[in-house]
Order: structure tokens, then sequence, then C-alpha cells
């Protein structure tokens, strides 16, 4: 399993993970594409500096891009996907998680199956044809907030819908405990489970970086995710540049010493 960790578009976090040891970064897709052309070009080559794998992007629609049949603009959304995929493709990523609550909210006249619909056909027929030659895949993210798709087995069940083996599953344990998903419920997602976000979740709706003596043990998460299949972990939590050193360069510790627990146990069983 590789380890990750979501920094936005902040190069000076994006280095203090290379130094802490983790195996690639997650972009804020968003803020990319809010860049004009001279800022990402910049954005890129400190990239290629840092030397650290841009491996995957979350928040992938940008705010008033909709799915729904009601407020979407086809034309609109094309465009985007197409500068998307560009701009995607040359920093690296391999996956885009589909979180963007806002484009999957349920708009008053619709029913959660109409926007679920609406989904299948924005993935199978405007998102595929434009990352599957770029070799990306999508992680479709259940969310805590008003949307379609709030649960681990939901978004299973959009994945089955489109049914591309490019289209695939993401368990986020912020959002599963907001929304008392049972971890059991990452089971049913063996083979199909290709990202995760992991994070201490608060009581105030916030979520930190996982560390040492916080009181949150990532490991019944971790175990569900590993005995998954999938590959990728990354940490998506609220951060402040005073402290994000320290607690990347703690939380890595505790991961892989979580993984190598997981691992011994599965070898030993």
């Amino acid at each position: 399993m590789r380890f990750g960790c979501c920094f936005g578009v902040r190069t000076t976090f994006a280095a203090s993970l290379r130094d802490a040891g983790f195996d690639y970064g997650e972009t804020c897709i968003r803020d990319v594409m809010s860049m004009d052309n001279d800022a990402f070009l910049d954005f890129r080559r400190e990239l290629d500096k840092i030397g650290l794998p841009i491996e995957s992007g979350c928040v992938f629609l940008v705010g008033g891009l909709y799915v729904n049949r009601l407020q979407r603009d086809f034309a609109v959304i094309d465009d985007y996907l197409d500068r998307t995929v560009r701009r995607c493709s040359e920093i690296g990523m391999k996956t885009i998680v589909f979180g963007s609550g806002g484009a999957r909210a349920i708009p008053e006249g619709l029913t959660e199956a109409d926007v679920f619909d609406d989904l299948v056909v924005f993935l199978r027929e405007h998102v595929l044809p434009r990352t599957d030659p770029a070799g990306m895949r999508i992680a479709i993210e259940p969310l805590s907030e008003p949307c379609c798709i709030r649960t681990v087995g939901e978004a299973l069940a959009l994945s089955d819908a489109v049914g591309s083996e490019s289209v695939q599953v993401l368990a986020d344990n912020f959002h599963m405990v907001r929304v008392d998903d049972p971890l059991e419920s990452i089971r049913a997602t063996r083979g199909r489970m290709i990202h995760a976000h992991i994070s201490r979740p608060r009581e105030n709706g916030r979520r930190t970086v996982p560390m040492h003596g916080d009181g949150y043990d990532p490991y019944p998460f971790m175990k569900e995710v590993f005995e998954t299949g999938c590959q990728r972990l990354s940490i998506e939590a609220n951060t402040r540049p005073e402290t994000f050193w320290d607690e990347s360069h703690d939380a890595i510790l505790l991961l892989r010493e979580t993984l190598q627990r997981i691992e011994s146990e599965a070898k030993n069983a």
C-alpha cells in the first residue's frame, strides 16, 4: 500500500511530504483549474523540482458545474473536462477522486434516483471518453453532505451501473463516521476499491492529521481497506502551514507502523 497526503496546491507542503517519506501527493483539481496558464506552468515546474509523484487529485469539479438534467450544460462540462484531463495528465495524475458534492446535489424537482442516472450518463458518456485514453481511473467518493452517493455501498452501485473497470470506489473514514456507514460495508468492495482517504474525525466537524497519541487508532479502518486490495491511501485533513511539517512526519510513521502490523497479522493468519 502506498501512502499520500492531500496538499492542495501548496508546493511547500508537497516538499514536506517528500521529506517525510510519503510515496505521492494528492492535489486539488479545482485549485489547479483555477490557475491561469503561467501559474500552472510555474506549479508544474515546482512539482518537477520537488520530485514527489502526484498520483491523485480530489475536488474534481469546480463550483457551478452540475450533473443533474435540470442544471447541467454539457458544452460547458465537456470544455472543462478537456482542459482538466490535459492538465492532470501533465502532472502525472493516475486517479481522479470524484467527490464534488455540489455537482451531485439533488435539486427540487428531481429524485435521488434521477441524479444517480444522471451521474451514470456523466461518467459513461462524458468523463470516460477523456480519462480512458489518458490512462486515468475515477474513484467515486461517498460524501456526508446532502448529495447523491453518501455511502460506500451507493458508490459501489454507481460503479456497477457505469460498468467500466476505470470507475471504481473510494472510502473515507471521515464521511463514513458522519453518516454512520459501518466499516464492514468496505468488505463488499474487495477488488473494487482503488483509493481511500483517512483522517482523525473530530466532533466539531473537522478532521485532523492522524498522529501518535491523538486518541485515534487507524488500524480498524486501514485493515478493512487493506483487505480489499486497495493500493493507495491518502491523508485528507485540515492542516496549517506552521504545524504541517511535524504532522506529516509523525503521520507517515503511524501509517507505516499500522500497515506493518496488518501485514504481519495477514502473513501469520
